[in-house]
């Protein structure tokens, strides 16, 4: 009963645990940076609240807002307690509630949480994290100070977005931060226009481009085969991705379906006439910069 008593005091004490961990997340549903500094027992100084500003808040919450907070628990043991929280941050893909939990301590007759930020590691690919940005500048390589939400990224390019919804908790002090990114929707099409293109090129009688795509087998000569796109290039099975090799190239690998005629060499190194209906491995790369250009690459570009 008195476990009962003490739990329904805190919640109602406008200074205890409880109440300052809403105050501390009200603050930052509502922009107000400052105020959630306040509520820190050491509030971050120097490069440690470089990034724990308004303005960096606000690029958060237009992410991702902060609304339905509840504590859940509250754990208290002498002058240091342990609050259990719920909010939902409201990702443009659809809401993502998460539980989080934040350590206080007592100073005087209020409590002070223990940590006010989380660090941000992040981890991503070589090829994606060179295209990161932190408020239009390149991430930094070291773990960043931010307030509980959404990780405020961005990418350098147009066409490449982040394609998870990144975020930090209190709770998750130590952990690391997973990113992905992709090549954006626009980037996408214009690759698959730029793609088509190219190939109808190289299909066109007039062609003798050697870099053109060829069928596989035996020895194709380079740069004979001619012919038609039977379908269009299905845009579901073209793989786009950011190329290993070389920053601002995108990979692309696509498989067409043409009916063709082509040369062989034989034996004796005579040129033997092929004709068929078949598919057609495309390997290509692109700009971020220009994504409805594209070159024809080796396969393994």
């Amino acid at each position: 009963m008195l476990l009962g008593l003490v739990s329904w005091f805190d919640f109602t004490d406008a200074r205890g645990p409880s109440a300052t961990v809403r105050s501390y997340f009200n603050a930052l549903a509502d922009g107000h940076a400052a105020t959630a500094l306040g509520l820190a027992a050491q509030p971050p100084t120097g490069a440690a609240a470089q990034f724990l500003t308004a303005k960096v808040l606000a690029q958060q919450l237009k992410i991702a807002g902060i609304s339905q907070v509840h504590v859940t628990a509250t754990r208290r043991q002498g002058s240091r307690a342990v609050v259990d929280v719920r909010y939902t941050l409201g990702f443009a893909d659809g809401p993502q509630r998460v539980d989080d939990t934040v350590a206080l301590v007592q100073r005087g007759s209020s409590w002070r949480l223990s940590a006010v930020a989380a660090p941000a590691r992040l981890v991503a690919s070589g090829a994606a994290r060179v295209r990161l940005t932190l408020m239009g500048r390149p991430w930094p390589t070291n773990a960043v100070a931010l307030f509980p939400g959404a990780v405020p990224l961005s990418s350098d390019t147009p066409a490449v977005v982040v394609a998870d919804d990144p975020a930090v908790t209190l709770a998750g002090l130590a952990r690391e931060t997973d990113v992905d990114v992709e090549v954006s929707t626009q980037a996408r099409t214009q690759v698959l226009t730029g793609l088509t293109n190219a190939l109808r090129t190289c299909l066109a009688a007039t062609s003798t481009d050697p870099r053109c795509p060829i069928v596989n087998g035996g020895r194709p000569v380079p740069g004979s085969m001619h012919g038609t796109l039977l379908t269009p290039l299905n845009p579901s099975t073209i793989k786009i991705g950011l190329a290993t090799k070389g920053k601002g190239l995108l990979s692309i690998t696509a498989v067409a379906e043409v009916a063709v005629h082509w040369y062989v060499w034989d034996f004796n190194n005579q040129a033997v006439a092929r004709q068929q209906s078949t598919k057609v491995t495309l390997s290509a790369l692109a700009s971020v910069d220009d994504p409805g250009t594209t070159v024809w690459a080796a396969a393994d570009a």
